[in-house]
C-alpha cells in the first residue's frame, strides 16, 4: 500500500465517522463513488502536494482509479465546492 493511498483511506474513515450520508447531491443514477470518497480523494490529493491531475491519476490504487474517471471526479468536484 502506496503514502498516497493510506492517506486516502484515513481521510475517508474520519469522514464517515462526521457524517452519516454517503452522497450529498441527489443523482439520479448511484455513482460508482460516493461522494464522500470524491471529497476524501480531493484532501488525499491535497495533503500529497499533487500539483496536476496527471500525478494524481499516476498514483491511484488500482481499486480507486477503476471507479471514477477524470472527466468524472473534475465535475463532481466542481459540484461538490459550488454546493458547499
Amino acid at each position: 500500500m502506496n503514502n498516497f493511498t493510506a492517506k486516502y483511506e484515513k481521510i475517508l474513515d474520519i469522514i464517515k465517522q462526521m457524517t452519516e450520508n454517503d452522497n450529498f447531491l441527489h443523482q439520479k443514477r448511484k455513482p460508482q463513488m460516493s461522494d464522500i470518497e470524491v471529497i476524501a480523494l480531493s484532501l488525499a490529493t491535497e495533503c500529497s502536494g499533487f500539483d496536476s491531475e496527471n500525478n494524481l491519476f499516476r498514483h491511484l490504487h488500482v481499486s480507486v482509479e477503476g471507479r471514477i474517471e477524470r472527466s468524472v471526479y473534475n465535475k463532481r468536484l466542481h459540484q461538490q465546492t459550488i454546493s458547499a
